[in-house]
């Protein structure tokens, strides 16, 4: 990053919530288990290797 520039929030990290999921055959449920919000998506829209059920990793 070039100290001469102005910051912009293209700059600066962006703090997510932490997510979990879980796959169910042909859906996988995406949530936050601190407000114990879901939503369910077909499975087609994510790339989740068969058979992982687990929360993923920090990014």
């Amino acid at each position: 990053m070039d100290p001469t520039l102005p910051e912009t929030a293209y700059d600066r990290p962006l703090a997510l919530h932490p997510l979990v999921y879980l796959v169910e055959g042909d859906e996988v449920t995406i949530g936050r288990t601190d407000t114990d919000s879901y939503a369910i998506f077909p499975r087609y829209l994510f790339q989740v290797p068969v058979g992982d059920a687990r929360s993923p990793g920090p990014a």
